[in-house]
């Protein structure tokens, strides 16, 4: 859950400049983040070496991670534009590899990724003071 309010944020930020709503990396639909937002994964699946790679994941609305089935499509030709084929080339050949995290891991994770969250709003709050 940290890992994904960290994306929906950053992708807030990156995207409209609040931390309300987001663009949908697939579709470009403005979506808030109040549970219509998901932070959806290039390649999703929950065993990789990718799932916690934050070149990975990107803020969705629900119908494209959900009803489209993350719009592979839209997702790779926006992935490709945002990073190369290097990076997917990298993310792709991580699929194979299988991890098992620890929950003493998941949880570092959690702090890693809820401090980053802080700190994604202290810097935002930062460049955003009123003159």
């Amino acid at each position: 859950k940290a890992f994904q309010d960290y994306i929906r944020i950053r992708d807030a930020y990156k995207t409209t400049g609040e931390a309300e709503a987001l663009r949908c990396f697939t579709c470009g639909r403005w979506v808030r983040l109040d549970g219509n937002a998901h932070a959806g994964h290039f390649l999703p699946r929950r065993t990789n070496a990718s799932l916690f790679d934050e070149r990975n994941c990107h803020g969705q609305c629900i119908e494209c991670n959900i009803d489209k089935y993350g719009n592979p499509e839209a997702y790779e030709r926006n992935m490709l534009a945002e990073y190369g084929q290097d990076v997917i080339d990298e993310l792709r050949a991580n699929d194979c590899i299988s991890i098992r995290y620890t929950d003493g891991e998941y949880d570092d994770i959690a702090r890693k990724y809820a401090k980053m969250t802080l700190r994604l709003h202290e810097l935002h709050k930062m460049t955003c003071k009123p003159r």
